[in-house]
């Protein structure tokens, strides 16, 4: 197949909408990156709707594009996959409903799976736009059933194909958007009713109105099996269908649903004592199908239909007699290894937190929020099981889950000593329907509160608060005053914002011996200190992001001369808002570690490249070292056993390619060392890299020449390494330039990470004496550091960064 007969099919199948990963072969895939790879022209700009919805084996979303005439564009929709960051080579789906807009949809997905969706828009010239990406969890597959009375088997033949119809269209509905389980439904026919009607137990029947033997009146009636104008939360006046009459709907996810269809903020879902409808809604979409005359056969209201009801449950309308609560959902956004803490409503509200006591149970504990941060046992560590809908949640620091004591009603909830999980450490989250207003000083932030139950749970159960500071499982109260049942999930930033009362905000300088510093950015020196005696801590760090105390290093700007101690106070508009006693233990003149960006250096620190790198090296990247992410997939680098995710500086290298990394403010005569990761990304097969290292100054003299940092052909490790060096009195050190150099021929990419250059003094002391050997050795130096070539006579020199004793 030639190139343009190849480029022509690659438009088709793109421009189709059709062309799913599954369904490209290599050689497509191939083709359509390339495109993308040199596209032209204006990047959309895709802006993802906030809301969504989702069902078992379904994913809804809105958007919009910008910034290019309609006509430019050639295809958009949404990409998907179970891995974040899709793209349009994983698989996509341009299908739509149009509704008030564009309504995208992504079918045939697997049911209780977590995925990434994204929008996207492509150019007729290949420039592509994102949107924001969703995590979208679709939920269990309804596992509920119809069975058919010999009512409808004996009746006409039309009559008989139109119901059964009804009913598997409904149903096929149901799975494709609900997980309604345990739902046993018995069909049946009776000439002696006008329409159909339905009971919570699951009979169904239908009249002989052809008109009501149809998909919309099988799904109004299937509503009323699962609580619609059937269970007392809809029927009388609850905390969720309050007053008489005609009343809203004051749950959550079903009103947030139908904002979705209408693309309406305004819009909602209300009802009678037996009925359901939106309000602030269009004639396209009956939510409740009240009638033959609002069933449109169409297959968006169907959709809609379904995932209101299963919305509902959602909310707290039990869909069976076997659940007293909400149907468990995702409700709660958490992440993997974040620490996570639960204040209460009534007896918390910052001041106490849910901690395992040291008998294995759980106690809401007097602590404040810097005691919190410092103390794991008031941590807690959140996972989300797609298949169950509930949550594991994990101490941070004995790794005892929260658990179902027994059965009963007045069950505790605790930490339990098995690390072996089962259902009774299954916790469902049910969110408040409002905002709590969480106060710490300055601090003050709206927080939505969580009903914790235990599952299997056959009473309604949740974890409640005493003031006593024990917890007990209570009946479930919906109300909104309910505030001892309900615990805010606060994680490490909103702990950080409260312990410092900065509602959220950062100091906005900092200032050394008094010395002011505006802000904290990469190239100003960087040291490690202690607290001094007397504090309860021991290696603190200042974050002059948040104020907070943490182990590791900070990088402030320093004077040029430091005294033995220094005093660092942490400011906010002009006033002082912590301040430390702190020893300075290395000054160090320059510390990358992987999160600075190069560009915001004030040494103008940059880097040079001589020599030609091809284009497809790395990436699609010419000519320059760039940043990547090692925690992304094929840059997980493991160091001591432990996975390193911190930036990575690539170096592409082809031949005789070199890289040239130039620093301002050194001084002549003063020692430093160089200390950095270094390793690769693309060895070549049985093929062995090296790269040599050489420090000179910008007129080429040299103070370690050629030296051998990295040999190497294993993959994904990093190595570390520390060089010393010492800058001639005598030498123009106002631009030193540290040069990375390919000694071999083929292709591979090396890479640093954590590279520090510090200032480690004058020569005090002789570090180690050896006797020489009588032959020269090409890498010793004077004290000047100038490296000698004759035996040297009987004195101190440099060898290998060391002292040695020659004779």
């Amino acid at each position: 197949m030639n190139l343009t007969f190849r480029k022509i099919c690659t438009l088709a199948l793109l421009s189709s909408g059709f062309l799913s990963a599954s369904a490209m072969d290599d050689a497509v895939r191939d083709s359509i990156a390339k495109l993308i790879a040199n596209g032209q022209g204006t990047i959309p700009t895709v802006v993802s709707n906030t809301r969504n919805a989702r069902g078992a084996t379904m994913i809804l979303g809105r958007f919009t594009v910008s910034g290019v005439h309609t006509s430019k564009i050639l295809e958009q929709g949404l990409c998907w996959s179970t891995e974040p960051n899709p793209t349009v080579l994983n698989d996509k789906s341009t299908d739509y409903y149009s509704h008030n807009g564009r309504i995208y949809v992504i079918k045939g997905l697997t049911p209780s799976t977590v995925y990434y969706v994204r929008p996207y828009a492509i150019t007729k010239d290949y420039a592509v736009g994102y949107g924001e990406e969703m995590k979208v969890i679709t939920i269990p597959q309804s596992n509920s059933t119809v069975e058919f009375d010999i009512s409808v088997t004996n009746a006409s033949e039309d009559v008989k194909n139109r119901i059964t119809n009804a009913m598997d269209q409904a149903l096929y509905w149901w799975r494709q958007c609900t997980s309604i389980n345990n739902k046993e439904v018995t069909v049946y026919y009776s000439s002696g009713i006008p329409t159909a009607e339905a009971s919570y137990s699951g009979y169904l029947g239908f009249g002989p109105n052809a008109s009501y033997q149809a998909t919309g009146t099988a799904l109004h009636e299937l509503s009323h099996v699962a609580g619609i104008g059937q269970h007392m939360v809809w029927i009388m006046s609850s905390v969720l269908h309050p007053g008489s009459g005609t009343r809203v709907w004051l749950g959550d996810r079903a009103n947030e649903v139908v904002r979705f269809f209408e693309n309406n903020d305004k819009a909602g879902l209300t009802g009678d004592n037996t009925h359901m409808w939106g309000t602030g809604t269009s004639s396209m979409i009956s939510y409740g199908i009240n009638g033959a005359f609002e069933d449109t056969g169409k297959e968006l209201q169907y959709v809609a239909h379904a995932m209101v009801m299963q919305a509902c449950g959602e909310d707290g309308l039990p869909d069976n007699y076997y659940r007293r609560i909400a149907t468990p959902s995702y409700t709660f956004d958490c992440e993997e290894g974040k620490k996570y803490y639960f204040t209460n409503e009534e007896y918390g509200k910052a001041v106490t937190y849910l901690k395992e006591s040291a008998d294995g149970t759980l106690k809401n504990v007097e602590m404040s929020s810097l005691e919190v941060v410092k103390n794991d046992s008031a941590a807690w560590y959140m996972d989300f099981d797609p298949t169950t809908q509930h949550y594991h949640i994990k101490n941070a620091a004995t790794g005892h889950y929260i658990y179902a004591e027994n059965s009963t009603l007045d069950k505790v909830m605790s930490a339990t000593k098995s690390s072996i999980l089962d259902s009774r450490h299954e916790v469902q989250l049910m969110m408040s329907r409002t905002d709590f207003t969480l106060e710490s000083g300055t601090y003050s932030a709206g927080k939505r509160g969580y009903w914790l139950s235990p599952n299997p749970d056959d009473f309604g159960g949740c974890l409640t608060a005493k003031e006593d500071g024990s917890v007990v499982n209570n009946y479930i109260d919906l109300s909104d005053e309910s505030h001892a049942q309900r615990f805010l999930i606060l994680d490490s930033d909103d702990m950080e914002d409260l312990a410092l009362g900065l509602n959220g905000g950062a100091v906005s300088s900092i200032s050394i011996n008094g010395y002011s510093i505006p802000g904290i950015h990469a190239g100003y020196n960087t040291f490690n200190y202690s607290v001094a005696p007397g504090t309860d801590i021991s290696n603190i760090m200042v974050d002059v992001k948040t104020n907070e105390i943490y182990t590791g290093k900070a990088n402030v700007e320093m004077p040029e001369s430091l005294p033995g101690a220094i005093t660092v106070n942490l400011e906010r508009n002009g006033e002082t808002v912590s301040s430390y006693t702190i020893e300075v233990e290395e000054n160090l003149l320059y510390a990358w570690d992987g999160q600075l960006d190069k560009n915001a250096n004030p040494y103008e620190l940059g880097w040079v490249v001589n020599g030609t790198v091809a284009s497809d090296v790395v990436n699609g990247k010419d000519n320059t070292a760039h940043f990547v992410d090692a925690d992304a997939e094929s840059y997980n680098f493991v160091l001591s056993n432990n996975t390193y995710s911190g930036r990575i500086l690539e170096l592409p290298f082809e031949g005789g390619c070199t890289y040239e990394l130039h620093v301002k403010g050194l001084v002549a005569g003063r020692k430093y060392a160089l200390e950095s990761l270094v390793g690769q990304i693309k060895p070549q097969e049985n093929k062995l890299f090296s790269v040599s290292m050489t420090i000179a100054n910008s007129d080429g003299v040299s103070f370690i020449e050629r030296k051998t940092i990295y040999t190497n052909k294993t993959e994904g490790k990093m190595l570390s390494k520390r060089y010393t060096f010492q800058i001639p009195a005598d030498v123009n050190s106002d631009d030193i330039v540290i040069t990375f150099e390919n000694k071999m021929t083929a292709d591979f990419v090396f890479c640093l990470s954590k590279l520090v250059l510090s200032d480690i003094g004058e020569y005090d002391a002789i570090e180690s004496v050896s006797e020489d050997s009588k032959d020269i050795n090409p890498r010793m130096y004077n004290l000047q550091g100038i490296q000698l070539n004759a035996q040297p006579e009987k004195g101190i020199y440099i060898q290998e960064g060391k002292k040695v004793l020659g004779k």
